[in-house]
């Protein structure tokens, strides 16, 4: 499976270094740790429970695009939000197994992120007004089991990939950028 992942030269220097790495929490931003700790571990219990093995040593998993968007898999490095605006990155092109991998609908996680359930239906509102309706143990479950469209409707929408080691031999392509 064809995968790109941004990551910060500091990173691809350190993978240079080890030739194998595993995200042990560390290389979050304290925003991002504090802010979507709780989604990043829901989606660490998916992989697991997808057969994906996880390292003794790994915490999370590393991030990469499977399809950028509906015309091209490759990102556009040109376009913000890749990173902090100025941040010396690499964009990895890499090339994993199938099955040491979890891809995922990109627009519906941030349901998950922002801790809201994911209801497509036209009676939206009706569903919602419902849901605010149940008990918190009860929303907790409603929630959680629509979270796993996330792993079926993928549409048009971009494709994210989750996987749990960066090795050397796995690169194929590297792109030295400046985050915009």
């Amino acid at each position: 499976m064809l995968l790109y992942t941004i990551q910060p030269v500091e990173l691809y220097e350190k993978l240079l270094a080890e030739k194998t790495l595993v995200n042990t929490g560390n290389f979050f931003d304290d925003f991002t740790r504090e802010t979507f700790v709780r989604s990043y571990d829901w989606m660490v219990c998916q992989i697991i429970a997808r057969g994906i093995e996880k390292p003794e040593n790994a915490k999370y998993p590393f991030w990469a695009w499977y399809k950028y968007s509906v015309e091209k898999a490759k990102p556009d490095l040109r376009h913000a939000g890749h990173a902090p605006r100025g941040t010396e990155c690499v964009c990895l092109e890499l090339v994993l197994p199938d099955n040491s991998v979890l891809l995922s609908n990109f627009d519906l996680w941030h349901f998950v992120l922002n801790n809201r359930p994911i209801f497509l239906e036209e009676n939206w509102d009706q569903l919602c007004d419902e849901f605010d309706s149940f008990p918190l143990d009860k929303q907790e479950m409603v929630k959680q089991k629509s979270w796993e469209t996330i792993f079926s409707d993928f549409d048009d929408s971009p494709i994210q990939a989750t996987f749990w080691e960066l090795c050397i031999e796995d690169i194929v392509n590297v792109k030295y950028f400046r985050a915009r």
